[in-house]
């Protein structure tokens, strides 16, 4: 008997998407960390904050002062407590923050459903006033920001698209569209593409580079920055054991991720970082079950931010 062509080439297409499919299933597998193993590892010294239930976002000021952004306002943390700061607008639902050299606050925030910016000069005691606020359709799902001298910053978008359906399937297949993009105190600019999930974007202290925490990929992308058109180039991938989500930068330059090994689980890494680029991690914190939010390190303090506390460890 003659054979069938046409059964034969079903038969190598039916092969070929089953290896496709093992393939896609192995890759959405562990980059949620379903393999990962994760043990519990706390710094010696470790106390909740009083004052605030839960972090989103961690920024340090040049004196090492410690503002955080949780689901009810601003918060600035002197050592001892967490105490809410008094100026903020009605309904204000922050999702990042960042303080510039000359001390002001620039936070990304939702008010009524609609993401803006706002500017908050250099905070006194107990309080901040509103100096400047902004939005554009280009804010979508905001979940990073770093601040350039002279009013500019950068921000990512976790998702570029607007709807549920599209935001699940970049999830879901890893499709790179999300954007870092620029503001260079007039306009919004695109300045780097095909991203999969930003979580997390911080420069470095001679602005000479930008790191964005690619949470899904498992990286950190190392940009070389213009300084004078914001451009971004040289992109370097840093791959971690864990998806890293907001990046601060410590004092000697290196950064501290807020990452997650896997579903419900929370870490902290140290990224070090020689001549603008990644080179190592050592793991700071883990938690079996609790999700970390963010982390910063300040005057020998490594704060841990979850949806629940503020963890205050010495080093």
């Amino acid at each position: 008997m003659k054979p069938n062509p046409w059964r034969r080439i079903a038969i190598t297409v039916s092969a070929m998407l089953v290896v496709l499919l093992i393939a896609a299933s192995y890759r959405f597998a562990a980059s949620r960390g379903v393999f990962a193993r994760v043990e519990d590892k706390t710094p010696a010294s470790c106390r909740a904050v009083a004052g605030i239930a839960g972090v989103r976002d961690i920024a340090i000021d040049g004196a090492g002062i410690a503002y955080l952004a949780a689901n009810d306002g601003l918060y600035v943390f002197d050592g001892s407590a967490a105490k809410r700061l008094a100026g903020t607008p009605k309904n204000f639902d922050p999702a990042a923050l960042a303080i510039g050299a000359d001390g002001a606050f620039t936070v990304l925030f939702r008010q009524e459903g609609l993401w803006e910016v706002s500017v908050f000069g250099a905070p006194a005691p107990g309080q901040v006033k509103e100096m400047g606020r902004l939005s554009a359709d280009v804010i979508t799902d905001p979940a990073g920001l770093a601040v350039i001298p002279a009013g500019r910053f950068y921000f990512v978008n976790k998702h570029s698209t607007r709807t549920a359906f599209g935001r699940w399937l970049d999830d879901t297949f890893l499709i790179p569209r999300a954007e870092v993009t620029w503001f260079d105190g007039m306009k919004f600019v695109p300045v780097a593409k095909r991203l999969t999930s930003p979580a997390g974007i911080a420069a470095s202290p001679d602005l000479g580079h930008l790191y964005v925490a690619q949470e899904l990929p498992r990286n950190i992308v190392s940009f070389t920055r213009n300084d004078f058109t914001g451009a971004l180039s040289d992109a370097t991938l840093f791959d971690l054991h864990a998806a890293p989500t907001k990046i601060t930068v410590a004092k000697d330059g290196s950064l501290i991720v807020a990452a997650w090994p896997k579903q419900g689980a929370g870490a902290v890494y140290r990224v070090q970082i020689a001549n603008g680029l990644p080179q190592s991690a050592e793991l700071l914190y883990s938690s079996k079950t609790e999700p970390v939010t963010a982390a910063a390190e300040a005057n020998g303090h490594l704060l841990i931010g979850s949806d629940k506390k503020l963890l205050d460890c010495k080093r």
